[in-house]
């Protein structure tokens, strides 16, 4: 009776991470007792160690799905045993499979009912010289991955309008309202292309992209490149010396000083923001007695940081 009347009142996975991501949630300082302390630094380095081991990009930590995994996890309680490689390949994958497509269902009812967007977004790896397209749709319901194309081997823009043109059929030409595309040549071209084969059609460069460049142009500028650059020398520092990143973690919290962006241009600025509002703490890592004592601070990177 009491484990039931406790799960009436416990979130579920989907509230606790929503509410983790809602805007001005603040994270409860809770006194872990000793016991609690190092079993939350036991899982943490058992994480760390599965992550390295499996050679898994360490952004999965970021993902929602993988939160709400955790989440699902720790409500469970011990004794939890995870799915075999047999499950996984066979009815959860269909399972999944189902899913996706009644999702697409729900998608395709928001497309007909309110119109939609399609976005386009392009990929370059110069090794392999392949330019790969990914399609998406946004509605009223949210972003749906429509897939993914191998765009190497069309030589122009001609052929590029007609790869999206698919697209838009596969669609439905009644429900695509406009097109937003990222501000390449061949991209820019075909969508123009595009507009004129359809009159009810709209093409939108991206936005995010756009403001992106102009964040590249203005890093370039002689008066914000050399702060970038000074901070660089000292992020690189502080996160190569391990007594440092501690030292400089205790003052300012969890946070990290450098700030993940989904571009390299955002991720500079951002980080110039938060080295800012911890002016005083930065200062005081390379002024206090511990660093005139240290041997780093004779040495050229770490006078570049003073």
């Amino acid at each position: 009776m009491i484990q039931t009347t406790l799960d009436m009142f416990r979130k579920t996975p989907e509230e606790v991470v929503w509410e983790r991501h809602a805007p001005g949630f603040v994270e409860s300082d809770v006194e872990l007792s000793e016991k609690k302390k190092k079993l939350h630094a036991k899982l943490t380095k058992l994480w760390s160690n599965f992550l390295q081991e499996n050679g898994l990009p360490l952004s999965i930590i970021n993902n929602r799905s993988f939160e709400l995994m955790v989440e699902a996890v720790a409500q469970y309680g011990p004794g939890y045993v995870c799915p075999s490689k047999e499950e996984l390949m066979g009815p959860l994958f269909e399972k999944l499979m189902d899913w996706v497509a009644e999702l697409r269902k729900k998608h395709e009812r928001a497309w007909e009912q309110h119109g939609c967007t399609l976005m386009v977004d392009s990929f370059t790896n110069n090794l392999r010289n392949l330019h790969l397209l990914s399609f998406m749709v946004g509605s009223v319901e949210g972003i749906f991955f429509l897939g993914s194309a191998d765009a190497s081997y069309l030589s122009d823009y001609e052929d590029l309008a007609d790869l999206i043109e698919d697209k838009i059929e596969i669609i439905g030409r009644d429900r695509v309202v406009q097109v937003v595309s990222d501000n390449s040549h061949k991209l820019k071209a075909a969508c123009r292309l595009l507009m004129e084969r359809n009159p009810t059609l709209f093409w939108t460069p991206c936005a995010f992209q756009c403001l992106d460049l102009m964040l590249k142009d203005i890093g370039r500028l002689e008066e914000f490149n050399k702060h970038i650059q000074q901070a660089k020398h000292v992020t690189t520092f502080v996160y190569r010396h391990q007594r440092f990143l501690c030292a400089m973690c205790n003052k300012i919290g969890r946070k990290e000083l450098v700030v993940p962006a989904t571009t390299r241009y955002s991720t500079s600025f951002l980080t110039l923001k938060r080295m800012y509002k911890h002016k005083d703490v930065m200062k005081c890592l390379f002024t206090n007695e511990d660093w005139s004592r240290s041997k780093l601070s004779s040495t050229e990177t770490g006078g570049q940081c003073a």
